[in-house]
């Protein structure tokens, strides 16, 4: 599988479902924060923390899915303009994930404790998510990889030297 395998029409949707769920998570905080919450406040709250609960299921499952695409994909093949591409959508999808994570913090312990696994699967992802990101910016910039051989080279002590 080459970089050119994983198309942004099949990323799109991932990201897409982020942004929704950070939406409706978005209401969830919005009608949470009312000091005294009227029986309608709740009548909302309810059915979209769980609503919100089966979009992060499906959200965790399908990045699993992704970030197994991405450790399989070969990026030597790819040219550097469609790994920076790459790299740039999976940034989105890491910011706007990293918001979705910020806007459920909001929330108090009552309403995310229906959320914990998936809230921590997904944070997991979403920093997978940006490791590969990075990574794919170094591919995208040659200097960068001879500095880092460089660095290495330096870190690594001579075997000859230590073997005096």
């Amino acid at each position: 599988m080459s970089a050119s395998d994983l198309t942004i029409d099949q990323l799109m949707p991932n990201f897409s479902r982020i942004q929704e769920t950070r939406e409706e998570a978005k209401r969830v905080v919005r009608y949470s924060c009312t000091q005294t919450p009227s029986v309608s406040d709740v009548l909302n709250i309810v059915p979209m923390v769980f609503t919100i609960r089966i979009s992060l299921g499906k959200l965790v499952r399908s990045q699993s899915t992704l970030l197994q695409r991405f450790m399989a994909a070969d990026f030597t093949r790819g040219s550097q303009s469609d790994i920076g591409e790459l790299a740039e959508l999976i940034e989105h999808g890491v910011a706007t994930g990293r918001d979705l994570l910020a806007e459920t913090n909001k929330l108090g312990s009552e309403i995310r404790i229906w959320w914990r696994k998936p809230m921590r699967e997904f944070a997991q992802q979403i920093e997978h998510l940006d490791s590969i990101a990075e990574s794919l910016r170094l591919e995208c910039e040659p200097g960068v990889t001879m500095l880092l051989v460089s660095a290495a080279s330096r870190v690594v002590p001579d075997r000859r030297s230590s073997q005096r």
